[in-house]
């Protein structure tokens, strides 16, 4: 039987295959050895970066003496591999992963189990797209409602200007129209917290109050805020906020 199955998923955005699962009497001693595949290097050869490069299997019935896979048998002598095959598993328009198989004896990799092990990686791309799609739903919902949220969020504030901060109250985003915040003043805000801009009617402990407030992940309402702006004229805002959540149900940071 096969001495090695390993299946191998692949990340086009770095170019690398990552090994997943393996099993077989050798996948215990073979378990640190070839975990990763950087396609991106030239010298990155072998049967599983041809078959996912060229999105078509790639098969070996001589291992020992082919030249595509001497890096791999240089890279473990003590292995012997009499065959071997390695079948790309796709999910969408793309390769997804790579199914890989090794067997002890020559010539092992006959038609007739070809065309099994490609039902077989077949059935493996179905299963993978089914869980692409599904993740995708998932992640669409979730995007609906983090959408539906915003938009309660702004109609129950009555607001001119929406501002969003991270898990660590560091301004990340503006919306809206708003006078007493123009577009440059934004750009300075974003990546600071609220009180690293200087509001004269905040003291020390004022602002300890409200950091104890955002510890606590409570919403926080009609919190008025004075400064100086570049004419020099005093301007007054009133905020408010409300904790926001990830899917997990980890804090995600503050909106308002």
């Amino acid at each position: 039987g096969f001495q090695l199955v390993t299946v191998f998923s692949y990340d086009a955005a770095s170019a690398r295959l990552t090994r997943r699962a393996a099993s077989g009497p050798a996948a215990a001693r073979l378990k640190d050895v070839v975990s990763e595949i950087n396609l991106s290097q030239p010298e990155a050869q072998g049967l599983l970066a041809e078959a996912c490069r060229s999105g078509q299997p790639a098969i070996s019935n001589d291992y020992a003496s082919d030249p595509n896979t001497e890096g791999r048998r240089s890279a473990v002598p003590e292995h012997r591999v009499g065959s071997a095959a390695a079948f790309p598993l796709r999910a969408g328009e793309g390769v997804a992963g790579v199914l890989g198989m090794q067997h002890p004896e020559p010539n092992a990799f006959s038609e007739e189990l070809n065309a099994l092990l490609q039902h077989l990686a077949e059935n493996i791309s179905f299963a993978l797209e089914t869980f692409r799609r599904e993740a995708a739903r998932r992640k669409a919902k979730r995007g609906l409602r983090e959408s539906e949220a915003r938009f309660r969020s702004l109609t129950g504030m009555s607001s001119d200007l929406y501002w969003e901060q991270d898990a660590q109250y560091r301004f990340t985003q503006f919306s809206g129209a708003s006078v007493a915040l123009d577009e440059p003043g934004r750009a300075r805000l974003i990546g600071k917290p609220r009180w690293d801009t200087h509001y004269f009617n905040m003291t020390e402990a004022a602002w300890d109050a409200h950091r104890a407030e955002l510890d606590a992940r409570r919403a926080f309402h009609d919190l008025e805020l004075g400064r100086v702006n570049e004419a020099g004229e005093k301007i007054w805002v009133s905020v408010s906020g409300e904790p926001m959540f990830a899917a997990d149900g980890s804090f995600a940071g503050y909106r308002g």
